[in-house]
C-alpha cells in the first residue's frame, strides 16, 4: 500500500485531501467573485459554524452563523391587492402634521 497503514487510513485521508480541494476552490471562487473581504468573512463564519457543531450545539444555531451568505430563489405569486398589501407593510407611507412637528421636537 505504499506510505498507509491500512486501507482506512488511506481512505481518511484522501476524503481530507477532496474537502481541503473543495474548500480551496470555494475560496478562489468566492475570491473572484465577491472579493477578499466578504470572503473572508463568509470563511470565518463557516470556521466558526463547524467548531460550534463539533461543541454539540444544535445545527440550526450554527446556521444562524451562516444565512448572511445563503441565496436562494422564490417564485413568488400574488393578486393586486396582495402585492399592494405587501409593499404596503414594506414601505409604508407616514403622514406628517407640519402643524404639530415643532412640539415632536421639543
Amino acid at each position: 500500500m505504499g506510505k498507509y497503514k491500512d486501507e482506512e487510513t488511506m481512505l481518511k485521508t484522501l476524503e481530507i485531501s477532496l474537502e481541503e480541494f473543495r474548500w480551496r476552490m470555494a475560496k478562489d471562487f468566492m475570491y473572484k467573485k465577491f472579493g477578499y473581504k466578504i470572503a473572508n468573512a463568509l470563511f470565518n463564519q463557516v470556521s466558526h459554524a463547524k467548531g460550534m457543531n463539533i461543541g454539540n450545539v444544535t445545527k440550526q444555531l450554527c446556521n444562524r452563523l451562516l444565512e448572511p451568505f445563503m441565496w436562494h430563489t422564490v417564485l413568488i405569486t400574488s393578486t393586486d391587492d396582495g402585492w399592494n398589501n405587501f409593499f404596503n407593510l414594506r414601505n409604508p407611507v407616514y403622514e406628517i402634521d407640519l402643524d404639530n412637528l415643532e412640539s415632536l421636537r421639543g
